[in-house]
């Protein structure tokens, strides 16, 4: 980042377009398809993976995230609203 912060080199103001960048640090276009077929087979659906790879949608009961995450989900109810969150440390899914 450095480099395209110095006025004086060819690469002032050179940043990485979100494709760039997700083709450097995001998991692989395989990768996500993966992720995707493991969640399906475990009854979430992914319903959109955004343009940098790092963020999924992701719709499912609460079994399936407690199934898939090996944690139980909880009902909270906020001021804005209500909505099932886990309480307990997460496991990684081994997709």
């Amino acid at each position: 980042m450095a480099l395209s912060e110095e006025p004086l080199l060819p690469t002032y103001h050179n940043f990485l377009s979100v494709n760039e960048f997700a083709d450097l640090f995001a998991p692989s276009k395989a990768d996500i398809a993966k992720i995707t077929k493991f969640l399906a087979a475990n009854g979430i659906t992914v319903t959109e993976v955004f343009t940098d790879r790092l963020v999924m949608h992701v719709t499912g009961t609460v079994a399936a995230f407690s199934q898939v995450f090996s944690t139980e989900m909880h009902q909270f109810t906020t001021p804005s609203g209500t909505s099932f969150r886990h309480r307990s440390a997460m496991r990684r899914c081994r997709c």
